[in-house]
């Protein structure tokens, strides 16, 4: 009897830990799949179809429903309807559930900066840098101050809103354009960003005259954006 009784544990234990395995399995497939259409969005600057963005849509929810508690599932999701949103193919009014999924993810990874800077770039673009913005981006400088992304985000939205700025937060720009001008890879979005809000000035003005930048001065990313 209680030969039988161990078997009978094991089992269910295999049984459980096949059962995760498979889900487990299933949701990774998933994710990737959708992560595939997202890079295909990005490099193409949109979606280009309704089919697309229920495609992608589709594999993210196939894999949150395999697993409803990752991080990385449920931040996929909230970027893929905001997507939807920005392109016209899903209502403005599921906004809220972007915000929803990026809190989600941080509820899960508190760690991870990705969803808070995310989080930052809605909030501001929903409400403007009032204070809810200024905590994703405290967070996100907290949890990834040397994240690339963050660095970016930070440069991106103070830019968009530099001429509101307290004097007490604005060397965070300086500080972070320090960081930025060290990676083409961000130093280049960042001058595309500061161009297209009228703040050009700002930064090519800091390539031109602040001596420890004189090597980006003589780049190429120089003579595009700042000579043009």
């Amino acid at each position: 009897m209680k030969n039988k009784l161990v078997i009978a544990v094991l089992m269910i234990a295999t049984l459980s830990t096949m059962v995760y395995a498979f889900s487990w399995g299933m949701a990774n497939v998933w994710y990737f799949s959708a992560s595939y259409e997202l890079d295909e969005w990005s490099k193409k600057g949109s979606i280009q179809t309704q089919a697309d963005y229920e495609s992608a849509y589709d594999a993210i929810a196939k894999a949150v429903a395999y697993d409803p508690t990752h991080p990385h599932y449920l931040h996929m999701q909230g970027r893929i309807v905001l997507w939807g949103i920005n392109d016209g193919f899903v209502e403005r009014s599921r906004i809220d559930e972007v915000k929803a999924l990026y809190l989600a993810s941080t509820q899960q990874r508190a760690s991870w900066p990705i969803p808070w800077i995310d989080l930052a770039y809605l909030n501001n673009a929903e409400q403007g840098l009032n204070q809810e913005t200024w905590s994703y981006i405290d967070q996100a400088l907290l949890v990834g101050p040397f994240e690339h992304a963050v660095t970016q985000g930070v440069l991106e939205i103070m830019l968009t809103n530099w001429g509101t700025i307290e004097p007490s937060r604005a060397p965070l720009l300086f500080e972070h354009f320090a960081v930025a001008v060290k990676q083409p890879n961000i130093l280049k979005p960042v001058l595309i960003h500061a161009i297209a809000v009228g703040r050009k000035d700002l930064i090519c003005g800091q390539l031109k005259f602040n001596k420890e930048y004189k090597a980006q001065k003589e780049s190429w990313l120089y003579k595009k954006y700042c000579r043009a």
